[in-house]
């Protein structure tokens, strides 16, 4: 029978669960004085009362320890697709480097080099890597990365929108469980680039905006899946009504 040290895994949950804690407490202190182009296509109120230093919802911050593990492995799981396209002869560069410009900010996780099928012609592209579970993974081969995850699809196109040069992104999805990848190309949308900048804008305001299209009250699908603040969306302190 296995001896399972129950104390070093509360241990290590623990000390998470504290860390993400503090980090979060820090984040409401000094509210970012930037919005986060990995935030694009959120809610904008939500993504507002992030700039406002206001708390999440209760349990809705993603500080329990089994996520942070989760976050953590999707990170480091970077670096080993990276160097399978190196070995495969493509060229990966400016991995993480900074884009935007004023409050608008993201990291890329690199530019890549690479040629499309039956051509010689050199294709640099944007370069995003994503890692999914079993379940997740086989939703995305049955559809497309943007039908897949919206919420992935406007980062790409918020980080093109600042990419001289760039009108591609070459998508690559790790699944964890069996190691299979899924590699798709996505084009810039310059029409959602814009509305994502009009987004962008509205975040950046001093009032209070208005609920987005799709928040109809905190049991919406928008707002279970698009929001970390429904409860202080809805409530008085808001002074706005809802249907």
């Amino acid at each position: 029978m296995a001896l399972v040290l129950h104390d070093v895994l509360a241990r290590i949950d623990g000390a998470l669960e504290l860390h993400a804690m503090i980090e979060q407490e820090a984040r409401e202190e000094e509210p970012p004085e930037h919005d986060r182009m990995s935030a694009a296509g959120r809610c904008v109120r939500d993504r507002w009362a992030t700039r406002q230093g206001i708390p999440t919802d209760p349990g809705k911050a993603p500080t329990s320890a089994r996520i942070q593990r989760v976050f953590a492995l999707g990170h480091a799981l970077e670096e080993p697709i990276i160097d399978w396209l190196r070995t495969a002869g493509f060229k990966v560069y400016l991995q993480q480097l900074e884009v935007g410009k004023g409050d608008w900010l993201g990291h890329i996780d690199g530019i890549v080099e690479w040629y499309r099928e039956g051509s010689l012609e050199i294709q640099t592209s944007l370069l995003e890597i994503k890692t999914a579970n079993a379940k997740k993974f086989a939703q995305l081969q049955g559809s497309s990365y943007c039908e897949w995850n919206p919420g992935y699809a406007d980062q790409i196109q918020a980080y093109m929108r600042h990419l001289k040069n760039i009108d591609s992104a070459l998508v690559i999805v790790l699944n964890k469980d069996t190691c299979e990848l899924w590699v798709e190309e996505v084009l810039e949308d310059r029409a959602r680039g814009d509305q994502l900048a009009a987004d962008h804008k509205i975040v950046m305001q001093d009032e209070l905006p208005p609920r987005p299209k799709g928040a109809n009250g905190p049991g919406s699908k928008f707002c279970k899946w698009k929001c970390d603040r429904s409860d202080w969306c809805y409530s008085p302190l808001t002074d706005t009504e809802w249907a």
